[in-house]
C-alpha cells in the first residue's frame, strides 16, 4: 500500500504543468490588465491544467499547454515576451481584443502553431520573418496595424486560410506558387502594389480577394481553378482587357469594378453559377454581351462604362441592373415591330420590388424606366434607396422599399458617401398646391411693398427722446436704418429698376 501511494504521488508530481509554461500564463494575465477581463475563471489558482482555467487547453498528460483562447475577453496591452514558454501550442486565438497592442510575438516559437488567429486588434510593426510553421494551417491578422511588405511564405506549406485584409501592408506580394494548398486569400484594404499574383499554381483557391490596394497591370488569365468561387479586385488599377473567363465553372462572384480596364467584354460571362457581377467604373466598349446562360445572376453591374448597342436577354433570376451611364437601348423601341417582344420588357413600369401581399416572398427583378428620349433606357442604379418610407399612399406597409432611379452620370461612390433622398411630394393633400400659391403672392406682394416704400424715403422711425431732428437736419432713418448689417457681413442691395415709377 505505501508503495502505491508512493507512485500515485509521482506520477501526479509529473503531471503538473512546468513552472515556464505556467509562469508565461500568470504573465499574460498581468500583462493585458487580468482583473478587467470579461471571464477569468480560476486562473491563478494552483495548476492550469488541474484547474481548467478559462481559455487555456492542456495536452492528455498534463504537461503542456496546446491551446489558449480568450476572443472578445476585453485583454489590453502588449503580449510578454515569455508566451512564447508555451513551445507545445497548435491554437492561438486572441480576436476581437481590440486593446491589444505592440508589435506581434515571434511565430516561429510556436513551431507547432495549426490555427492563429490575433485578428480586430491593434497590433503594429512588421509581420515576423523568418516564417517556417510548417503545421500552419489558418493565419488570421485581418483589422490590426500592421505595416511594411511580406515575408517570404515559403516556409509555409500547409497554409489554407491566409486573412491580412484591413491592415497598412505595402509593398509587391511574394511567391505563392509554394501555397499548394492555400483555399482563401484575402489582401483587400492594404496598400499593395506592383502587379496581380498569378493564381494558376494554387489549384485549391476558392477566394480570392484584393480590392482597393495599388495593384497595375492586366488581370492574370485565370487557369486550373476549378474551385474558385470569389474573384474581386476592386479599387485598384488594373489595365487592358478581361481575361475569358470560361474556366472558371464554379465563379459566383467577379467583382472588378473601379479599375481601368478596357475593350470589348468577353462573350464567355454568361457562366451557370455566377451570382454577382460587378465591373462598374471601368473603360468598357461594344455591347453588353449574352446572358441569358446566367440562370443564377441575381445583380449586374457594368454602370459608369462607355458599352452601347442593344440589352440582351434579361436573365431570369435578375434582380438588380445598374446600367447607366451607358449608351444602352432597349431594341423595342428602336422602331421594330409592334409584335417584337423587347429584352427587359417589364422593367419600366414600377421601381418597387416585392409583393405586396405577403413580404416574405422573393423580390421582384428591378424596372428599368424608359427616357423620353426614343432609342435610349434611363436605367438607374437600382439600389435601395436610403430613408425611403416603408410604404406610400394605396400601397401595403408590407411593401418593399423603392429602387432609386439613374438621373446621370454618377462618380464613383470610393468613400461610401450616399446622396439624400428627395422627399416625396405625392404624399401632400390636393390643396396643398393652392396654399402655396397664395403663400408665394402674399410674400410677392408684401416684398414690392416695402420695396417701394424704402425707396420713396417715407418710412421713418418715431422720434425719440435721444433721437429728436432738428430743423435742417437730415431725416433720421429711424429702423429702416437698423436693418443694415454689421460691418463684415454680405449685402445684396436690391435697388429700383428702370420701370419702377419716379417720385
Amino acid at each position: 500500500m505505501v508503495f502505491g501511494l508512493l507512485v500515485w504521488g509521482c506520477s501526479a508530481a509529473q503531471a503538473a504543468l512546468p513552472a515556464p509554461q505556467r509562469q508565461a500564463l500568470v504573465d499574460l494575465y498581468q500583462a493585458t490588465q487580468g482583473p478587467q477581463w470579461r471571464q477569468s475563471a480560476n486562473w491563478l489558482e494552483d495548476d492550469p491544467c488541474e484547474k481548467l482555467w478559462h481559455g487555456v487547453g492542456c495536452s492528455a498528460d498534463g504537461l503542456s499547454v496546446v491551446s489558449l483562447h480568450l476572443p472578445g475577453n476585453r485583454l489590453q496591452g502588449s503580449l510578454p515576451d515569455s508566451l512564447t514558454a508555451l513551445e507545445a501550442l497548435e491554437s492561438l486565438d486572441l480576436r476581437g481584443n481590440l486593446g491589444l497592442t505592440g508589435a506581434l510575438p515571434p511565430l516561429q516559437a510556436w513551431p507547432a502553431m495549426a490555427q492563429l488567429n490575433l485578428s480586430f486588434n491593434q497590433f503594429s510593426g512588421h509581420l515576423p520573418s523568418p516564417l517556417r510553421l510548417p503545421r500552419l494551417q489558418s493565419l488570421v491578422l485581418s483589422n490590426n496595424l500592421l505595416t511594411g511588405p511580406l515575408p517570404n511564405l515559403s516556409g509555409l506549406p500547409a497554409l489554407q486560410n491566409l486573412r491580412l485584409n484591413h491592415n497598412q501592408f505595402s509593398g509587391s506580394l511574394p511567391a505563392l506558387s509554394t501555397l499548394g494548398s492555400l483555399q482563401a486569400l484575402d489582401l483587400s484594404f492594404n496598400q499593395f502594389s506592383g502587379p496581380l499574383p498569378e493564381l494558376g499554381r494554387l489549384p485549391q483557391l476558392r477566394t480570392f480577394m484584393a480590392d482597393w490596394n495599388r495593384f497595375q497591370g492586366p488581370l492574370p488569365t485565370p487557369s486550373g481553378l476549378q474551385h474558385l468561387h470569389i474573384l474581386s479586385a476592386s479599387g485598384n488599377q488594373l489595365t487592358g482587357p478581361l481575361p475569358p473567363l470560361h474556366q472558371l465553372p464554379a465563379l459566383s462572384v467577379l467583382a472588378l469594378d473601379h479599375n481601368q480596364l478596357s475593350g470589348a467584354l468577353p462573350r464567355a460571362l454568361d457562366l451557370p453559377r455566377l451570382h454577382q457581377l460587378n465591373l462598374a467604373y471601368n473603360l468598357f466598349t461594344g455591347p453588353l454581351p449574352d446572358l441569358s446562360a446566367a440562370h443564377e445572376l441575381k445583380r449586374l453591374q457594368v454602370e459608369g462604362n462607355a458599352l452601347s448597342g442593344p440589352l440582351p436577354e434579361r436573365p431570369g433570376q435578375l434582380i438588380q441592373a445598374d446600367l447607366c451611364p451607358n449608351s444602352l437601348h432597349d431594341p423595342a423601341e428602336m422602331h421594330e415591330p409592334i409584335d417584337a417582344e423587347p429584352s427587359w420588357r417589364g422593367c419600366a413600369e414600377t421601381l418597387t420590388a416585392g409583393s405586396t401581399s405577403d413580404a416574405r416572398t422573393e423580390p421582384e427583378p428591378p424596372r428599368l424606366r424608359r427616357s423620353s428620349s426614343p432609342g435610349r433606357v434611363a436605367v438607374a442604379a437600382l439600389q435601395p434607396a436610403a430613408g425611403c418610407p416603408a410604404s406610400r399612399s394605396g400601397e401595403s406597409t408590407q411593401a418593399q422599399p423603392a429602387y432609386t432611379e439613374c438621373a446621370g452620370p454618377q462618380a464613383p461612390r470610393r468613400g461610401g458617401a450616399t446622396s439624400k433622398p428627395l422627399p416625396d411630394l405625392s404624399v401632400l393633400p390636393p390643396w396643398s398646391e393652392w396654399l402655396m400659391a397664395l403663400c408665394a403672392l402674399l410674400a410677392f406682394v408684401t416684398t414690392g411693398l416695402i420695396w417701394r416704400l424704402s425707396w420713396l424715403g417715407q418710412v421713418r422711425a418715431p422720434p425719440g427722446p435721444q433721437d429728436v431732428s432738428r430743423e435742417g437736419d437730415a431725416p433720421s432713418e429711424g429702423w429702416v436704418n437698423s436693418l443694415a448689417p454689421a460691418a463684415g457681413e454680405d449685402l445684396v442691395h436690391h435697388r429700383p429698376t428702370s420701370d419702377q415709377p419716379s417720385a
